[in-house]
């Protein structure tokens, strides 16, 4: 997500564009812990209220 923002700067500057970095894989375990409160959000989001009516009402397309 940096290279937007060393884009621009190089732009400014009247520099090259920078190159794509490689991305570095992290695998961190604890990550997992997450997962279960994505679901949560997802699950609370789609009870909430909108407009006076319950979110099961809107019409998905």
């Amino acid at each position: 997500m940096l290279w937007p923002v060393r884009a621009a700067r190089a732009l400014a500057r009247g520099a090259p564009l920078p190159g794509f970095a490689r991305v570095v894989l992290v695998r961190d375990p604890t990550d997992l812990v997450a997962v279960p409160f994505v679901a949560l959000a997802w699950l609370t989001g789609r009870s909430v209220t909108v407009w006076g009516e319950s979110s099961d009402a809107i019409k998905y397309s």
